[in-house]
């Protein structure tokens, strides 16, 4: 599941999730959202 690959990636590059959501530009809490697989990554197609 993709939910958990973030987080797996961002343990392994010793990221927080503070730091993470900085450069999605989004809050931490929806990023925690995202990780936990509450929350769906909107994904835009142009």
């Amino acid at each position: 599941m993709f939910f958990r690959r973030i987080g797996d990636f961002r343990i392994d590059h010793d990221e927080t999730q503070e730091q993470i959501a900085e450069l999605l530009m989004c809050q931490r809490e929806v990023y925690r959202r995202y990780e936990k697989g509450i929350r769906e990554i909107e994904v835009c197609s142009y």
